[in-house]
């Protein structure tokens, strides 16, 4: 094992001892189905449209014209983590962000614990095709990457070209990685809110806006029951792409935080660059949420990359 492997592992061990120690604490649910400006969206993300598949109810904001640009979100996360970004994009092209199953104004499939990286990928299968999108660029962090990144694997004529944004699906597969997913995805696992301020490092306006989030809508038993679930679902072996991922063709440019210790650019980025020899990989001095933490420097390299 590398110097850097184990400075990773030790990064990854610590904070599954804090997991692992942590208490937990449950906030009443709201089981109101509905997309009020005053508790979900501000007047800068109007709640457009909630599409409904046969999978459940999706909500999506679909913004401005031109090529198709998908946004997909960490798990847990919603629409508005993308709320700095999507004005530029929507300037040039259509933005279509998707909220997940289970987060933001869409419910969950079935029981919260039922839906997992499977349910959340499968959702965006259906969607695409309710849509009738013919060819769109992907951008998707974390669960959203491993999602951009499995979808241009099984349907590469409809993917132009991907941004996968600390994404999963590449994280080496060991013990102590292991055992953080196992932490994660029970009732041990650290509480929403400290555990975004674990991996945004870079605490922006829109950034402490994420975590706040996280202590609220995110700490609501049932996304909680959710987060967990698509937790225990990451060791999943549909979920390891190392190898599947070396059928990407497209153009893909793959974007890492310097400061992230739940996705490494020295672990689960380097085996994202051997999967995908052709990838451009930049890395921003930020945590896990780039776009957010840095949205002009992440505009700065995502721009130029789709332009060309």
């Amino acid at each position: 094992m590398s110097i850097k492997s184990i400075f990773h592992s030790i990064d990854v061990l610590i904070c599954a001892l804090l997991l692992s120690t942590y208490s937990l604490t449950t906030l009443a649910y709201s089981s109101e189905h509905s997309c009020p400006e005053s508790t979900f969206l501000d007047t800068t993300m109007p709640c457009t449209e909630i599409i409904n598949l046969a999978i459940g109810d999706i909500h999506i904001i679909d913004q401005g014209e031109g090529p198709v640009i998908f946004l997909l979100h960490a798990g847990p996360g919603d629409i508005r983590d993308y709320k700095a970004v999507i004005p530029s994009l929507s300037q040039h092209y259509r933005v279509i962000a998707v909220a997940w199953p289970g987060y933001g104004v869409s419910p969950a499939v079935g029981l919260p614990e039922e839906n997992n990286v499977l349910t959340i990928y499968n959702s965006f299968v259906q969607l695409f095709d309710e849509l009738e999108i013919s060819q769109a660029t992907i951008i998707g962090n974390s669960i959203g990457g491993y999602v951009a990144a499995r979808y241009a694997i099984e349907y590469p004529d409809k993917v132009r070209n991907l941004v996968l944004v600390s994404s999963a699906g590449f994280t080496p597969r060991n013990f102590i990685t292991n055992l953080l997913s196992t932490i994660q995805g029970s009732q041990w696992s650290l509480t929403p809110a400290f555990f975004a301020s674990i991996y945004i490092r870079n605490k922006t306006p829109l950034a402490s806006e994420v975590i706040a989030r996280a202590e609220t809508i995110h700490s609501t038993k049932k996304v909680k029951a959710t987060t967990r679930a698509v937790w225990r679902s990451i060791t999943l072996p549909e979920v390891d792409l190392s190898k599947s991922a070396m059928s990407i063709t497209q153009p893909t440019l793959l974007i890492y935080g310097k400061k992230d210790i739940i996705i490494s650019n020295r672990l689960d980025g380097k085996v994202a660059r051997k999967s995908m020899a052709h990838a451009t990989k930049v890395i921003l001095n930020t945590g896990h949420v780039s776009f957010a933490e840095a949205p002009d420097a992440f505009l700065e390299v995502v721009l130029p990359f789709l332009e060309n």
